[in-house]
C-alpha cells in the first residue's frame, strides 16, 4: 500500500544511497507502488471529482507531466525550455496536454492524447506521485509505463526526484528496459542549492545481466531560488 510515510522514507533513502548498484532495488520499489494502485479505481475517482480543465502546448521534453513537470532546474538547463502556459479554452490539437482538477483546484489527472497516456497525480504529505498509463484511449486496462516521485521540504523546494520510463512491448505488455532520471538536492549555503542529475538506463539486449544499468552523469548544478522559482544557475565543472 502506498502511504506518505513509505514514499517519504524512500525519498530520504534515495538522497543518501542512490547509485547504479541500488537501481534494481529502486525499480522493485517502483513496481510495488504501481502494483498497489488500481487503474480503474484511479480513473473512477478522477472521473467523479473533475470539475474543470485547462490546456497547454507545453513541450515533450517535460514528458507526460507537461506544465506540471516538477524540476525547474532540468527545464532551465535543457536548452532553456519553457513550461508553456495554461489556457482555459481548448483550441489546441491532439498533441497537447489536458489538465483536470477538482473543485479546490487540485490537479488530478493529465491527459496526453497524442501519446495515448493518462497520468494520475497523487499528493501524499511532502511527496507527490505521478503514474502514467499508456493506452487509455483504446483499452480499459492500460499499461503503467511511467512513474515519477518527487519529495519537497517545508518551503516546497525539491529534495529528490526520480522518474522511470519503461520500454514496453506494445503487443505483449512486457517490460523491456528502463530509463531512470534521478535528481538529488542539497542546500550548500544560505542562498544556494546543489542538484546532481544522473541517468540510469538498462538494455537487456546488450547486457548479459538483465539487472545491469548504465550510468550517465548529466551534471551537477548550483542554483538559487527567488521565491519558489530558480533565479540563477551554473554548471559545476568536474
Amino acid at each position: 500500500m502506498v502511504t506518505a510515510e513509505t514514499l517519504a522514507a524512500f525519498c530520504a533513502w534515495l538522497r543518501e544511497n542512490a547509485n547504479s548498484q541500488s537501481i534494481p532495488a529502486i525499480v522493485r520499489f517502483e513496481e510495488e507502488v504501481c502494483d498497489s494502485l488500481e487503474y480503474s479505481a484511479l480513473k473512477k475517482a478522477a472521473d467523479t471529482q473533475v470539475v474543470q480543465q485547462k490546456y497547454s502546448k507545453g513541450t515533450y521534453l517535460t514528458g507526460v507531466c507537461g506544465y506540471y513537470y516538477p524540476s525547474d532546474i532540468r527545464i532551465a538547463v535543457t536548452d532553456n525550455v519553457k513550461r508553456g502556459r495554461l489556457v482555459r479554452e481548448n483550441k489546441l490539437d491532439a498533441s497537447d496536454y489536458i489538465y483536470e482538477y477538482d473543485g479546490d483546484g487540485h490537479l488530478l489527472r493529465i491527459l496526453c492524447p497524442n501519446m495515448n497516456v493518462a497520468t494520475y497525480r497523487i499528493a501524499l504529505g511532502p511527496v507527490v506521485l505521478f503514474i502514467g498509463y499508456h493506452g487509455y484511449l483504446v483499452t480499459e486496462q492500460p499499461t503503467p509505463e511511467h512513474i515519477l516521485i518527487a519529495s519537497y521540504d517545508d518551503e516546497s523546494h525539491l529534495q529528490a526526484m526520480i522518474q522511470d520510463y519503461w520500454y514496453v512491448d506494445r503487443y505483449t505488455g512486457e517490460k523491456l528496459g528502463h530509463t531512470i532520471d534521478l535528481e538529488i538536492y542539497h542546500k550548500i549555503s544560505a542562498q544556494e542549492w546543489l542538484c546532481t542529475m544522473t541517468e540510469y538506463f538498462s538494455d537487456p539486449n546488450r547486457a548479459e545481466d538483465e539487472t545491469a544499468y548504465y550510468t550517465y552523469l548529466i551534471g551537477k548544478y548550483v542554483f538559487s531560488y527567488e521565491g519558489n522559482k530558480i533565479a540563477r544557475w551554473y554548471r559545476v565543472k568536474e
